[in-house]
């Protein structure tokens, strides 16, 4: 059977919120029944990485080819192949397009459907120059750049990623941002751990040092605890800090149980992935003071 491959979906929409107006799943060869928008108006309208996600009410075909069809803002359209597995049967003789599916399907019969390039970088990645590409700014005197989109790049030759430039020779560059070609740059640090990486099982240490378990609640990511509180998977960005801005619940490190199946006994033992890298804050006697509402004469320092 050939099942959505909603992986393949998540990672495109990440990479192309920048250009993208909808995306939407179906079954190519059954589209008018099947069809499902699952991002629009810059948002998902399906969580893409809940657990038994179906797409109008289906996991996939056993004869047909489930399909991501992608409305660009400059309103092209593309269609790409988003499935794993393979077929079980032919297509069934007897099926056969009514009054309102037939024309559509028959209208689709024409689109050409496209893998979805296998990207050299992805979206957070920090790339460096070379003196190939023979681009006057982003050479080899860009010595960090970070990949802030990924281009549909279809055709040889074409732009495939937008950077942000970080480091440069000429200070003046720092900032400017360019379409480039992924394959004159080399990776210096990949994207960091993100909200796509989760696994249902793990545990997330937030901030304020709570503790909760990733789970699935009615299709959708959340970081629940054991007395049934719980924060949805969507408040979250995708470098696991809360949207809202409420500084107190972002995710500072992320664990794993030693044995999945046992993720959610007390006493699992859970190993350490992931933890947030942040540089220490530096503050003055004054600074304290003014926070307290006190004179800085009244601060001490408490001895370790």
């Amino acid at each position: 059977m050939k099942k959505y491959d909603y992986k393949k979906a998540y990672n495109y929409i990440e990479s192309h919120k920048e250009e993208i107006s909808e995306v939407s799943l179906g079954i190519h060869e059954d589209w008018f029944w099947t069809a499902e928008a699952v991002w629009k108006n810059g948002k998902y309208e399906v969580d893409l990485l809940s657990t038994n996600l179906k797409i109008a009410g289906i996991f996939g075909s056993k004869w047909a080819t489930p399909v991501m069809q992608v409305e660009f803002k400059d309103g092209s359209e593309k269609t790409f192949y988003c499935f794993q597995g393979e077929s079980d049967n032919d297509r069934p003789s007897w099926l056969i397009g009514g009054d309102l599916s037939g024309p559509v399907d028959d209208a689709r019969a024409s689109i050409e459907l496209q893998e979805v390039k296998q990207m050299k970088f992805r979206v957070g990645d920090i790339i460096k120059g070379t003196d190939e590409s023979g681009y006057n700014i982003t050479n080899a005197n860009m010595t960090k750049g970070k990949v802030i989109g990924v281009c549909n790049g279809d055709f040889e030759g074409e732009d495939d990623i937008r950077i942000e430039i970080l480091e440069h020779t000429n200070e003046g560059c720092v900032g400017d941002k360019y379409p480039v070609k992924s394959k004159y740059f080399e990776l210096v640090e990949p994207a960091p751990f993100g909200k796509s990486d989760l696994k249902v099982g793990q545990k997330v240490r937030y901030r304020n040092g709570g503790e909760r378990i990733v789970l699935r609640r009615d299709d959708e990511m959340v970081f629940t605890s054991f007395d049934g509180s719980y924060m949805h998977g969507s408040d979250y960005a995708e470098d696991l800090t809360v949207l809202d801005g409420m500084s107190s619940f972002d995710i500072v490190e992320v664990l794993e149980p030693e044995f999945l199946h046992r993720a959610l006994v007390h006493d699992c033992e859970f190993i350490s992935i992931w933890k947030r890298e942040e540089e220490p804050i530096e503050i003055t006697i004054e600074e304290i003071a003014d926070w307290k509402g006190v004179s800085p004469e009244r601060i001490r320092i408490k001895e370790d």
